[in-house]
């Protein structure tokens, strides 16, 4: 699966005219960050842990710290 940097994301959003909000995390999700596009129902989770069990497995699909996990609409 290709790695998408939310750096890149973000770029391209603001391009667009958007802005992206950090959400509060209510400590459910501590290996991610979920930002909101601003007039938009689109979520943004970004890794920020990538070993959240400190098990220090790799994770299969080569994901790192900084990289989009999913999108999805709220």
């Amino acid at each position: 699966m290709p790695r998408v940097p939310f750096k890149e994301l973000q770029a391209a959003v603001l391009a667009l005219g958007h802005t992206i909000e950090l959400e509060e995390n209510d400590a459910t999700w501590r290996d991610m960050d979920c930002y909101r596009v601003t007039g938009s129902a689109a979520r943004i989770h970004v890794i920020v842990d990538p070993d959240p069990y400190g098990t220090s497995d790799l994770d299969p699909d080569g994901h790192q710290v900084g990289d989009v996990w999913s999108i999805d609409l709220y």
